[in-house]
């Protein structure tokens, strides 16, 4: 009522939202900021994701990991506010201790799209991360450096505003791992009901991506 410039209803206003929102299912650094607060805090919210996605002072990955039991996934699928995306991970030589470096193959099947990523530990839940976007010339010459590779099918999802990937890898006949990224380490976690929890395992060193690649 007070903004001319928004000229839908509410429900129209929602509406598109939504299919904003599901427009980015399956990006690698998906955030939504609500409107659980007042718009002052809202940008406050917003202005911290961002300096935490550029990397401002460094960027930090901070995340939890759960070994679930597989969904349905053809009843995943049909959901409307689900993308799969066919990941393959190869980790490279390690020029720099205790830094790892890896390359990614991310896509559909049909069309792909290519990182390069070093990672450095800072605790079990946080990681000091830089990722580029590459080439696919400058990704075939990365492989060269290859050690170990790994193959998931990833589901990326929302609920209550939590941005969720559920990986899939092919020799796991009836467990899957759930991801979530997060803003602090103390942030709350809201599982979805559908999902049964066996563990977490966010500071078990058996199920990093680079120890299950080194597995296979």
């Amino acid at each position: 009522e007070n903004n001319t410039a928004r000229r839908e209803t509410p429900e129209e206003a929602r509406e598109k939202d939504l299919k904003t929102r599901n427009a980015w299912l399956g990006h690698t650094h998906l955030r939504v900021i609500d409107n659980s607060t007042g718009f002052k805090e809202k940008i406050d919210r917003l202005l911290k994701e961002i300096f935490i996605v550029m990397g401002l002072p460094v960027p930090v990955e901070i995340e939890r990991k759960y070994l679930i039991k597989k969904p349905n996934l053809e009843a995943l699928m049909e959901r409307d506010d689900v993308v799969k995306t066919s990941i393959l991970q190869t980790y490279l030589k390690i020029t720099t201790p205790g830094v790892e470096r890896r390359v990614r193959q991310r896509g559909d099947g049909e069309n792909f799209s290519y990182y390069y990523t070093e990672k450095t530990t800072l605790s079990d839940m946080s990681r000091q991360e830089t990722e580029r976007r590459i080439s696919v010339h400058e990704y075939l010459s990365l492989l060269l450096e290859g050690e170990k590779s790994l193959r998931k099918d990833r589901y990326c999802f929302l609920h209550q505003n939590q941005y969720f990937e559920l990986d899939v890898y092919p020799d796991w006949e009836n467990e899957a791992i759930l991801e979530i990224e997060l803003t602090e380490e103390t942030q709350e976690v809201t599982l979805p009901e559908w999902i049964t929890v066996i563990r977490e395992v966010t500071d078990d060193p058996n199920y990093k991506n680079a120890a299950l690649a080194k597995a296979k």
